[in-house]
Formats: C-alpha cells, structure tokens, sequence
C-alpha cells in the first residue's frame, strides 16, 4: 500500500476529516480532531494491476542499473568510459552526473570494465525496476590498478595520518 492514498473518515458523519499518503514502512499519518477511532477509505488506485497500461514492449525490455563509486565512495566522474561485454556483443557507455550508467539492453549477465576493473552485472526488467525499488549494483573502485595496501591504512589509522602521509615518512 505504499504511496496510496488514505482518506480519515468520522464515523458517525462519514465526512473526510483527513487526506494522507501511506509512508515507506506502511504508516498512515494524520492530524484529527479527537482522539477516537476512525474509518480508512483507500482512494484510487487500489484496484489498479501492477503492469497494466504498460506496452508489452517496456514489460519485456531489461535495464542494467549500475552505481560506481570511488575508493572514498563518492560517485565517480561522469563520462568515465564503461565497457559492457554479453551477448556476444560488447557496448560502450559513459558515467553520467550521479557516478551510473543506466542502459537498455537484452535479457543477460554482461561483465562491465571501467578503469580495468572488471564486474559482474545482469539486466532488469522495466516492470521490476519500477515495482521493486529499482536499487541499481554498486561496484567501488580501487585507487587504481593495484591492490590496497591494508598495512599502510592498519597503520596510518593508528597514528591518525592518512594513507599518503605515512608514505612520506
């Protein structure tokens, strides 16, 4: 029932005392009148079937939904390049503003290179990117081709530098 919206009606006069939205978690929230018990009518769209009114052509489509962050876990760059292999096709797309890319392509599990890191990535449906949140993969990037050092990060957290100031030393 999330994004419904709720009328509160008083029982005895059956008037609309209140309009809501259902919040993420379910709740309705509304200032009354009194503190009495109240009747809830659903307004609209209960009846509605997820996927109706859609082109059978957008339901069939797949989205690969991908977020890219730094090694500090800020987005990265837009316009970074990302190779996207699958299919026996292999695409070439660019970071937008928000550090993703976002592109429609057939059902499939694709590998996806940015900065010769490799990743794993499948395609979405439309109709399960809108009805499930749509929450893109998430691939952090290492500081570059190389493996972390833990040892210099173990030790510049205990003297409290950061990792580039202990490399001076």
């Amino acid at each position: 029932m999330v994004g419904e919206t709720v009328q509160i009606l008083d029982p005895a006069s059956k008037q609309v005392i209140a309009e809501a939205e259902v919040d993420k978690d379910g709740n309705v929230l509304a200032s009354v009148p009194e503190n009495k018990p109240y009747d809830l009518n659903i307004v609209g769209d209960r009846d509605i079937i997820p996927g109706e009114g859609i082109e059978n052509e957008d339901i069939a489509s797949s989205t690969m939904h991908i977020a890219l962050f730094d090694y500090a876990g800020q987005p990265v760059e837009e316009g970074l390049k990302v190779t996207v292999t699958g299919n026996a096709t292999t695409y070439e797309f660019h970071t937008t503003a928000d550090g993703s890319i976002s592109p429609q392509l057939p059902d499939g599990v694709y590998d996806v290179e940015i900065n010769g890191q490799k990743f794993s990535a499948h395609t979405l449906r439309w109709i399960d990117l809108a009805h499930e949140g749509g929450s893109p993969f998430e691939f952090q990037l290492a500081p570059d081709d190389s493996e972390l050092d833990y040892n210099v990060i173990e030790q510049a957290r205990q003297n409290r530098t950061r990792p580039s100031e202990s490399d001076e030393e």
